[in-house]
């Protein structure tokens, strides 16, 4: 939180947070710091356990985090949201925009945005290794960094036109969307790239 603010990216921004970042510590602090916040809760948190149940695909309702005069805290309003993916399971949302023109409905498909944020950090920490390094130098360490910035970014570009290529191609009645394997693609790249550094002359990659 504090590197946001340093930052200065927070400003007009709704953070969004996935289960386990929850706690009343965080949630103040949001609210302190006049930080707009989604936060999902765990089925076991008091917030979710208290709201009251509806069979709605998405409802809301209001409840308190009671202060503690003897920590300096006083009580702080939270707006508690339920919403259910297709999955059928209900999740639990804490959040600090109370504006009525905001419904449960706009905060299900908010906290479902962050999907492709989560498949990215996996594709760059897990697939690419970007916290990986063979090399011992800072400069060398820096390129290795980059270059895996570099061909991430062009795996993704390639897998984009290749996705809708395949989607123009695929049957209505395919009873799944097929997609190119991005592993395979980032490798082959990766590949090229090397190559082509290493011939040191222009090639199609």
């Amino acid at each position: 939180m504090k590197e946001l603010e340093d930052l200065n990216i927070y400003k007009d921004a709704i953070i969004v947070f996935d289960r386990g970042y929850y706690s009343e510590k965080m949630f103040r602090y949001c609210v302190d710091h006049d930080h707009l916040c989604v936060m999902r809760l765990k089925d076991s948190i008091g917030l979710a356990k208290r709201l009251e149940k509806s069979d709605a695909d998405s409802y809301e309702g209001m409840d308190v985090i009671v202060g503690n005069p003897k920590e300096g805290t006083t009580d702080v309003t939270v707006r508690v949201i339920a919403v259910k993916p297709d999955t059928g399971a209900t999740e639990y949302l804490a959040t600090n925009i109370f504006d009525e023109n905001i419904t449960s409905s706009m905060f299900r498909e908010l906290y479902f945005l962050r999907w492709p944020c989560e498949t990215k950090y996996y594709e760059l920490k897990v697939i690419s290794l970007l916290e990986e390094f063979s090399s011992a130098t800072p400069n060398s360490i820096m390129q290795e960094f980059y270059i895996s910035l570099l061909i991430t970014n062009l795996s993704s570009l390639v897998k984009a036109n290749a996705d809708e290529e395949i989607k123009t191609r695929s049957r209505s009645t395919n009873k799944y969307q097929y997609q190119v394997n991005r592993k395979d693609k980032r490798d082959k790249k990766k590949g090229k790239l090397r190559t082509h550094m290493r011939n040191r002359k222009a090639m199609p990659i």
